[in-house]
């Protein structure tokens, strides 16, 4: 009776070993950042860096691919439609500094992005949406005079 009992949890527990990488994983994009800022206001680098942090309830999570989608219009976000820039797959583990490569960027413009990820052992659900603005871009953009007295003290 002892070698049956032995016998049936060696077996178990090599099944629950090997259904291991299979166990789904509940994977979250989080925090996303454009040039270390949440959300920022006129920003003036023209190829912004983009970064995001993976959470999930399990140890060992390993990127291995992500897919970012940056949108003119929260619209356009939403409807999972890149006409700014979408990356497609991409098999990287890059999750800081990701440098924008899309359509040019000019003042004053909002962009909105998301990024999904896939990992050792599944993959995301799109993150929450995100957005930068760009700020005036060139010395020739800003408009004003300066504030002050006209003529020096006596």
């Amino acid at each position: 009776m002892k070698i049956i009992y032995h016998l049936i949890l060696i077996v178990s527990i090599t099944f629950l070993a090997s259904r291991k990488n299979e166990l789904p994983i509940n994977l979250k994009v989080d925090n996303l950042r454009c040039e270390m800022l949440s959300n920022p206001e006129g920003i003036d680098v023209l190829n912004p860096r983009l970064s995001w942090e993976i959470k999930g309830k399990h140890r060992n999570i390993k990127q291995t691919a992500y897919q970012i989608i940056v949108s003119s219009s929260l619209e356009k976000l939403k409807a999972d439609s890149g006409d700014l820039w979408n990356t497609g797959k991409v098999n990287s583990n890059q999750s800081i500094h990701t440098k924008y490569e899309g359509v040019p960027l000019k003042k004053s413009m909002k962009a909105y992005w998301k990024v999904k990820i896939w990992a050792n052992n599944g993959k995301s659900k799109w993150s929450e949406n995100a957005y930068w603005s760009m700020g005036l871009l060139q010395y020739k953009d800003w408009k004003g005079r300066w504030i002050g007295f006209d003529y020096a003290f006596p």
